[in-house]
């Protein structure tokens, strides 16, 4: 609680050891985010998603130049994927931004998949709301780049962009997935490769077929984000989408994402709680040897799981001793 005090106060690095206390798990990351929650809602989230290579660190990177020199504070969030083996993470993001290390108005931190799906860690949504306890103005959130699964990210920002390139086949894969029906803004970055009016062109004729609930167009921008061409103008897009947004429907649209957080939330600790007490279930680990030597297929296996009331039973007393 005194972590929570300090960084209240604008203590950059008791936010620091906050953040590195959630990821490891060494603090109740309910009763931190019960002791902010009354001082957040200050800062506008931003979720940056797209393939791997399409420029989202370098986007990330140019439009924090544009937010500080519109004199807003920046918190960045970078999400790299963890290796199943290993569990470690190759977090690089931050070489491409050495020129904010320094600068008091901008916070990042870059975090590892840990298991999360979705684009994000699991950890990410109480990150970012620590950064907006911090009053951070605008909170940048960069996916992982895993392509069609990388929805999570809607479940945090208030804008989502997102990033694609010419002739990688990026639109064809992001309307197989729906990922387009997530995207407030499309960046149509690299366009010195050649071909972005046809992928523009693409994604004008794909969003004619679709129909938004809350009738926002979403603007298609070619960049050069290496060069910081065209930046400024995803700026004032971002700015007219929250315009937008608040014009009748922010509060709404806050609301419905609280309501997904606490059911992802809710699910989250569910499994969670569950695998733990099947580490000690010795009906588990029986199955677990029976599949192994073959005598038993796994669906049967997880159904006498599933049907076991002692499983159940554990489950209820792993909530009684926490």
């Amino acid at each position: 609680m005194e972590l929570v005090r300090k960084m209240l106060g604008g203590d950059a690095d008791a936010l620091s050891q906050l953040i590195g206390a959630v990821e490891d798990d060494l603090i109740n990351i309910s009763e931190i985010m019960s002791k902010i929650h009354q001082n957040t809602g200050h800062g506008y989230y931003i979720g940056i998603t797209g393939p791997p290579g399409a420029g989202k660190s370098t986007l990330i990177d140019k439009l924090t130049t544009v937010m500080r020199e519109e004199g807003h504070s920046v918190g960045i969030v970078m999400v790299d994927p963890s290796s199943h083996i290993t569990g470690g993470a190759l977090l690089g993001d931050r070489v491409r931004m050495q020129k904010h290390y320094l600068d008091e108005g901008v916070f990042m931190r870059s975090m590892g998949t840990r298991g999360g799906v979705g684009g994000l860690s699991r950890k990410a949504r109480a990150v970012v709301r620590l950064l907006d306890a911090f009053k951070k103005d605008f909170i940048l959130v960069e996916t992982t780049g895993v392509g069609q699964v990388e929805t999570d990210i809607c479940d945090i920002s208030d804008t989502n962009i997102l990033v694609l390139v010419p002739n990688a086949g990026d639109v064809i894969q992001a309307m197989k997935a729906g990922i387009m029906e997530t995207a407030d803004i499309f960046v149509i970055n690299k366009t010195d490769l050649g071909n972005a009016d046809n992928l523009a062109v693409d994604l004008s004729l794909a969003l004619e077929q679709q129909k938004r609930r809350d009738n926002w167009i979403p603007p298609i921008i070619d960049v050069q984000a290496s060069n910081s061409l065209r930046v400024q103008q995803v700026y004032e897009a971002i700015q007219l989408h929250r315009k937008f947004l608040d014009e009748g429907l922010f509060l709404q649209h806050r609301r419905r994402k609280g309501v997904e957080d606490f059911k992802k939330l809710v699910r989250e600790e569910l499994l969670d709680r569950f695998v733990t007490v099947l580490k000690n279930n010795q009906k588990f680990k029986t199955n677990l040897d029976r599949v192994e030597r073959g005598e038993i297929d796994p669906y049967s296996a997880c159904a006498e799981i599933l049907n076991s009331v002692e499983t159940w039973e554990a489950l209820r007393n792993s909530f009684s001793n926490k």
